[in-house]
């Protein structure tokens, strides 16, 4: 009984670690730079909370593998709920803000856009403005009340869903 105590206490501190490590990135304060606002959020960040809250329902089923097999239900769903609680409140903290930009230190975009083909990761900053250098796109940084808001009319449908999301504005990128 002891035991099983002991390894649910670990995966509850992982979680808990990681749920204290999205909170303080999540609510970090934007810096305002020429009438943008940007929040950076360092890449330690993410990678320690990825492996505190998957490893933490892992460690769980992996010191329960030998238990009857009324366990592998419980085991099973507790391991979804911590991987899946990981990833929505990392994907919470960078999506659901107004007229902000939240990107990681190193320039890598977040999944949800990376993955549409429209876009590759950031390889090249310029102050507020982003080049996607594989892309006919350039995604400029600014808060929507600015001078620098632009219609995104005519461009694709799924970018104006992302552009709603993030605060992202998006443009044909201009031939020099």
């Amino acid at each position: 009984m002891i035991e099983y105590i002991r390894y649910a206490l670990v995966g509850i501190v992982s979680i808990g670690v990681t749920l204290l490590l999205q909170r303080k990135f999540s609510s970090k304060k934007p810096k305002t730079k020429n009438g943008n606002q940007i929040v950076r959020i360092p890449k330690y960040y993410l990678f320690v909370s990825i492996i505190l809250g998957v490893a933490g329902p892992l460690y769980i089923l992996y010191s329960f593998a030998d238990e009857e097999n009324w366990m592998f239900s419980f085991r099973i769903i507790y391991g979804i709920f911590g991987t899946f609680l990981v990833y929505g409140s990392i994907s919470s903290a960078l999506l659901q803000r107004n007229h902000r930009v939240e990107i990681l230190s190193d320039g890598i975009l977040i999944n949800s856009l990376r993955n549409k083909s429209t876009f590759t990761t950031w390889h090249e900053i310029e102050s507020v403005r982003y080049k996607v250098l594989t892309s006919s796109y350039i995604i400029t940084c600014a808060d929507s009340k600015s001078s620098m808001h632009e219609s995104l009319i005519g461009i694709n449908p799924i970018l104006d869903t992302i552009s709603e999301k993030t605060g992202l504005i998006i443009k044909r990128k201009e031939n020099h």
